[in-house]
């Protein structure tokens, strides 16, 4: 996994959230973070959940919260030594 996409699953650690909400605290490009839900969601780390009016959201799987602790201690690294 990227270290980009450990930034990613720690945005859903506290649970589902909508695409744009993600791209806005994330801030990074559209295609570069449907690239990386994408790559994601094809290894089982996050779900995709439909919502009203063709918006979606995405969502930790139990397979993506078994990483919680990892995800954690790598952000705490990486504020250390950023």
């Amino acid at each position: 996994m990227r270290r980009s996409s450990k930034s990613d699953c720690h945005e859903l650690l506290d649970g589902p959230q909508r695409y744009g909400d993600l791209r806005r605290e994330l801030g990074v490009p559209t295609n570069m973070l449907a690239t990386r839900l994408r790559e994601l969601e094809a290894a089982g780390v996050l779900s995709r959940l439909p919502l009203r009016h063709n918006t979606r959201a995405y969502a930790l799987t139990d397979r993506g919260f078994a990483l919680r602790e990892a995800i954690v201690a790598l952000g705490r690294w990486g504020n250390k030594y950023e």
